[in-house]
Order: C-alpha cells, then sequence, then structure tokens
C-alpha cells in the first residue's frame, strides 16, 4: 500500500490478530496490550505473516524464541524488542493514533511515497541496489510542488516550517 499504516493495539492481540497488527507500519500499543504468536501451544505455527514479518521486526533470534515458546509479550517489551512503536495510557492509544496519522497526513505526500518505496523495494537487496532506488527516489522529489514548497520554507524561515498541499 502506498499509503502509511498505522494500528491502536488495546488489550489482547494474539495469534491472527498480532500478525494483523504487524502488517501495518506503525503499532502503538496501550500500557495493558499483551501481543503474542501462541500457536505453537496449540500444535501450530504462525500462518498469517507471523513467522515473516516477526523476525523481520524484532530479528531472527527474538521471533523464534516467542514463535517455538508461544510466550506472550507487554507493551513495554513489545516496543524494547521493536514489535511495537510507542507504548500509551489504554485510554489515550486511540487518539495517538490518530494524531501520529494526521501528522503523516499533513507531510509532503509524494516524498513520504517515495521513501516508503525505497525502503521496502531496497530492503532486501544489496546495498549497491538498494542506493540506486533510493538516487531515483530523491531525483523524483525535485519534481513536486512539494519540494519547492520545502526547500522555499526552509530558506525564508528554517527547518520544519513547511505547509505542504500533497503535490
Amino acid at each position: 500500500m502506498p499509503q502509511i499504516t498505522i494500528c491502536a493495539i488495546n488489550g489482547y492481540a494474539l495469534g491472527g490478530g498480532c500478525e494483523l497488527a504487524m502488517a501495518a507500519e506503525f503499532r502503538l500499543v496501550g500500557e495493558g496490550a499483551v501481543l503474542g504468536q501462541p500457536e505453537i501451544l496449540l500444535g501450530l505455527i504462525p500462518g498469517g505473516g507471523g513467522t515473516q514479518r516477526l523476525s523481520r521486526l524484532v530479528g531472527i533470534t527474538k521471533a523464534k524464541e516467542l514463535i517455538y515458546s508461544g510466550r506472550n509479550v507487554r507493551a513495554d517489551e513489545a516496543v524494547a524488542i521493536g514489535l511495537a512503536s510507542a507504548v500509551h495510557p489504554d485510554e489515550e492509544v486511540y487518539d495517538e493514533a490518530v494524531k501520529l496519522a494526521a501528522r503523516y497526513a499533513s507531510g509532503p505526500a509524494a516524498a513520504i511515497t517515495l521513501a516508503k518505496k525505497a525502503i521496502l523495494y531496497g530492503y532486501f537487496l544489496p546495498l549497491d541496489e538498494a542506493l540506486e532506488i533510493e538516487v531515483e527516489a530523491f531525483a523524483s522529489c525535485f519534481d513536486t510542488e512539494d519540494a519547492h514548497t520545502g526547500v522555499a520554507s526552509f530558506l525564508e524561515s528554517g527547518p520544519g516550517k513547511a505547509v505542504f498541499s500533497g503535490s
């Protein structure tokens, strides 16, 4: 998906719920959230992307430990190992996810889309090939109105003050 994906997790996200959450780019969890891949305890393995997404998020050794044991992970540990992006009070996690979405939605849409493509397409390539993808995406940014707006704003007012149109 070209759009940024964000999920807010309160309560339990186990098995398929955890796999669905791992498909999002950012996972914000409430303090009471519990995540895990307990399928092994049923004599099964994760079947909705859990073996692949978990290892990419937390590293292969931690993914093996969690999948082989079926152990649950609480919110603070989820953030510490890279399974979640941030932890918030349970009653605030949804609002924080909406704020994060609004922040990205007000950014330079073309540049964000190009950055996402460069990251995803280059991730599994050798570095020299991945850098070629990045250079192409970087060059494409200069054809956008948002790049002109951002550079002009930087020269006039300093960094981080541009208001982007999304084009």
